[in-house]
């Protein structure tokens, strides 16, 4: 079972706005926060063009137990928003969503890496990772796999969670984790732990009120064993001899091996 969270308070500082602050993320390698936050100016929402108040991500350091110290990030804009800022475990690389034109569609991720005089260019995460429709809530765990939810990609019903995998300078194509993570309602928000078997999520599925956090724990198989007959359509044409390629889809790799009379791997 998961630990009980109690007392629960807000962070001390300017940080939190009478608008809307979060989602936020925490990077333990500069001690900073990157806080999403309606566009506001001296206490007022700024409107774009089409009279919306868009998202800006920010970022917070803390003076004294409190965080005072706020500022935008280099591209952020008026004119669209950004937001769900998310870091890989070094801090070199920050993931955030954002509508600003050139995209796929709806909300795609971006990645922007730091350099010594900040936050690079942001460049759009591609057609593997984004779709026509929206995706946010990205979160890279320790092995550098990139989870985010998405109502895009072909899934159970309403956001669901997928998974993409570094390949090279890319991502794999988006994998959905599949119930009982994703729903026929919308889930989002994952996280996994330090001991990349446990973390939480947020989901409007049944629950105790619209959002709900849950948390998980995941089971891995050391080995499976798999029964079955291989046969030809044809009754006089032997299999033994032929080779046999086995896909491991939670692996990526493939086994390749002979048929026997008794064959096991």
């Amino acid at each position: 079972d998961a630990d009980e969270f109690v007392d629960a308070m807000p962070l001390q500082g300017k940080i939190n706005s009478k608008y809307h602050d979060g989602p936020a993320y925490y990077d333990p390698n500069s001690k900073t926060i990157f806080v999403t936050r309606n566009n506001v100016k001296n206490g007022r929402p700024v409107y774009d063009a089409n009279g919306s108040v868009n998202l800006k991500i920010y970022a917070a350091t803390e003076e004294k137990g409190k965080w005072n110290s706020i500022s935008e990030l280099p591209f952020n804009s008026n004119e669209y928003s950004t937001g769900h800022p998310s870091l890989n475990t070094d801090g070199t690389k920050m993931y955030f969503v954002s509508n600003m034109p050139g995209g796929f569609g709806g909300t795609d991720i971006y990645v922007t890496e730091k350099t010594a005089d900040g936050w690079g260019e942001p460049f759009n995460c591609g057609p593997e990772v984004n779709s026509e429709g929206n995706e946010m809530f990205p979160f890279v765990s320790q092995e550098g796999k990139l989870y985010f939810s998405s109502d895009g990609h072909a899934g159970l019903g309403g956001l669901d969670i997928f998974l993409c995998s570094p390949i090279a300078d890319n991502f794999s194509r988006a994998e959905n984790l599949g119930f009982p993570i994703n729903s026929a309602h919308d889930d989002f928000g994952v996280m996994y732990e330090d001991d990349k078997q446990s973390g939480y999520f947020s989901s409007n599925r049944d629950g105790k009120g619209r959002d709900d956090l849950f948390f998980f724990s995941t089971l891995e198989f050391m080995k499976q064993i798999f029964a079955g007959k291989i046969e030809s359509d044809l009754p006089s044409n032997q299999l033994i001899g032929e080779e046999l390629t086995i896909f491991v889809s939670n692996e990526g790799e493939y086994l390749n091996t002979t048929i026997q009379e008794d064959l096991s791997f």
